[in-house]
């Protein structure tokens, strides 16, 4: 399945930073979470409230960035800093960076103007983020 794919090399970003198990969990379930093979509730009994809350926030800071028209210097450090400031949990923020990663890997499959605003976002948004929580692997892949 698709999906499981996607979990185990989303799972491997996260795991490479030697973040805590339920952060790898989590990034293991996004994928399974996004396409509907699973429901956060379902979840919820297997792997605990802690992972399903990490998944909750990945889930609702995917839609972040797409309810900001304008990707300029000052709507992007808003955007940052509301990110940082709403999540719960910052492994959240390092499961959303790692899938970033993953999008910008398949990015070459996407529609060029796709691919413009793709990396727009992630010069302009994530790789601040992921220089924010120090997270320099990331970093350099994200820019």
């Amino acid at each position: 399945d698709e999906a499981f794919g996607e979990g185990l090399a989303l799972a491997g970003v996260v795991a490479a930073l030697k973040s805590a198990s339920p952060a790898v969990v989590a990034a293991m379930l996004l994928p399974c979470v996004r396409s509907g093979a699973a429901t956060t509730e379902e979840l919820r009994g297997q792997f605990g409230p802690v992972v399903v809350s990490i998944l909750c926030d990945v889930l609702w800071l995917r839609t972040v960035p797409e309810k900001v028209g304008l990707m300029d210097d000052d709507s992007s450090r808003v955007l940052r800093e509301y990110i940082v400031a709403a999540t719960r949990d910052h492994r959240a923020v390092i499961v959303l960076l790692a899938d970033r990663i993953q999008l910008l890997r398949k990015n070459d499959q996407a529609p060029m103007y796709e691919q413009h605003l793709r990396a727009l976002e992630s010069l302009q948004v994530f790789s601040p983020l992921a220089h924010a929580l120090g997270v320099g692997n990331l970093l350099w892949e994200l820019e």
